[in-house]
């Protein structure tokens, strides 16, 4: 048995998984949090350094730690998204937000905990004049690179989560509205484990495109930033044998777990902020389900 198999762990990942079996992990799911959006009010939080690089950073050294856990022929997907730079940021309850005026219920800036603090023209201070706001950082880009060049990591593919149902904002005036996130594709190995019945139209042949469109779950708890059980079954479904273990590092209020252990596999989760590992605990205690098969072409788009 696999040490804290059906487990999860209040903790930070970065201690816990130092304490997992080398090569024993089938698959890591997870979505860290992103740089500068949300305060989750706990010590030690992955997404409040001063500085975007230093994130990028703090992200890297933990898949190299999962990098360790994870078998010979073991997948790795990571749900991350970019933000923009901003000037000015402000705290709304626990998400921070571009600042400013008007009927919102946010704090002023002098409010904002002094560890989630960006001060004003905050990349002038880095000595980055060069990152203006209204930038995309392309941080995802930059971890994916970090983890190429210094970890060796095999990057395999960027899948697009497309969010048909999210919220089309009236108040842009200069671009697009954002309906997507990354999935990011690793692997340990040039060659690994893949279910490839998963992606497969069983009548056409034809394989699921790079494009997934999933809609946003709605969720009843505090947690905001929940994705949804199809993505989570799909990943699954195509890179996880039967029985294999699922690790999620950033495991929230359970949502990796949930689905893993509705397909019978084993799981692993950490999770940092004592409200999130309650609700993960009692999720998967309650034996929430999961909709779908895992080839629900309703959800997927063929080639």
């Amino acid at each position: 048995m696999t040490k804290y198999e059906n487990s999860i762990l209040l903790g930070d990942c970065r201690l816990l998984l130092k304490d997992l079996d080398d090569d024993s992990i089938d698959l890591c799911i997870t979505s860290p949090p992103y740089w500068g959006c949300r305060d989750y009010g706990t010590d030690g939080q992955i997404g409040i350094e001063q500085n975007p690089f230093t994130y990028v950073d703090e992200l890297a050294k933990i898949f190299a730690l999962v990098k360790a856990k994870l078998k010979p022929d073991g997948n790795v997907f990571v749900i991350i998204d970019d933000v923009w730079v901003s000037n000015w940021t402000r705290c709304r309850k626990n998400t921070w937000i571009s600042s400013k005026d008007g009927d919102d219920e946010g704090i002023s800036n002098e409010d904002i905990p002094d560890k989630c603090k960006i001060q004003k023209n905050w990349p002038k201070t880095l000595g980055m004049d060069w990152f203006k706001a209204k930038q995309k950082m392309l941080l995802p880009e930059r971890l994916v690179i970090k983890m190429q060049e210094e970890q060796s990591w095999f990057f395999r593919e960027k899948l697009i989560w497309f969010k048909p149902n999210a919220g089309n904002y009236t108040n842009i005036h200069d671009r697009f509205a954002h309906a997507y996130e990354y999935v990011l594709h690793f692997t340990k190995s040039q060659y690994y484990f893949v279910n490839m019945a998963a992606i497969k139209d069983p009548e056409t042949g034809k394989l699921q495109r790079d494009v997934l469109p999933i809609p946003i779950e709605r969720s009843k708890s505090e947690h905001s930033a929940v994705f949804p059980k199809a993505l989570v079954e799909l990943l699954i479904d195509f890179s996880c044998p039967a029985n294999g273990i699922v690790l999620d590092p950033f495991c929230g209020t359970g949502t990796t777990l949930v689905v893993a252990r509705a397909m019978k596999r084993r799981y692993i989760g950490f999770e940092l902020s004592e409200a999130y590992h309650k609700i993960a605990v009692e999720r998967v205690a309650s034996g929430e389900g999961v909709r779908g098969s895992g080839k629900n072409t309703s959800l997927l788009e063929w080639a």
